[in-house]
């Protein structure tokens, strides 16, 4: 058994500086999904769930509940997520002994 290390790129059957041909361009949505799109414009025209959503939160007959849910769901389209990070720290803790359980 040979100790040979394989680098794999990025993309599936290309090397590294090669870039993709053919298929959809970035951003365009497929077909079924431009399908569903097509269809509620047909029957709900103007239709945006973002902004059914920000008229639902701000509904003041809205449980809170619904509001806090609409509201943490608009803000994935309006501001980034942010990622877990995880903080280490070099600290020394005195040793604590518990008597008496």
């Amino acid at each position: 058994m040979s100790n040979t290390k394989v680098e794999k790129s990025s993309i599936k059957g290309f090397q590294t500086g090669h870039t993709k041909t053919g298929g959809r361009s970035k951003g365009t949505p497929n077909k079924n999904k431009q399908e569903l799109l097509n269809r509620i414009e047909t029957e709900f025209p103007g239709y945006d769930p973002v902004l059914s959503m920000i008229a639902i939160a701000r509904d003041p007959n809205t449980p809170l509940e619904v509001k806090v849910t609409c509201h943490k769901e608009v803000a994935k389209y309006t501001h980034p997520q942010r990622k877990a990070v995880e903080m280490t720290a070099d600290v020394d803790m005195p040793i604590i002994s518990i008597k008496g359980l």
